[in-house]
């Protein structure tokens, strides 16, 4: 695997269903409805990337160390 090939998400049909679901869902939503939603998907994605930020600087000090040892 590539530097960075991790990092390229790859969705599949499982995942385009899903997200087919969620879309048909939110269609149904009223306005009230669909304000809490987008407070609650703010605040996940905020905590997502603060994740994958640390997760990714993580990995590349690891990949760093593997290739300084080769």
């Amino acid at each position: 695997m590539a530097w960075g090939e991790w990092m390229v998400p790859k969705p599949g049909p499982e995942h385009l269903l899903t997200l087919e679901q969620q879309r048909r869902a939110i269609a149904a939503y009223d306005l009230g409805r669909a304000q809490d939603m987008l407070l609650k998907l703010c605040q996940l994605t905020m905590h997502q990337d603060l994740i994958l930020r640390s997760a990714t600087r993580h990995i590349a000090a690891l990949e760093c160390e593997a290739a300084l040892r080769d």
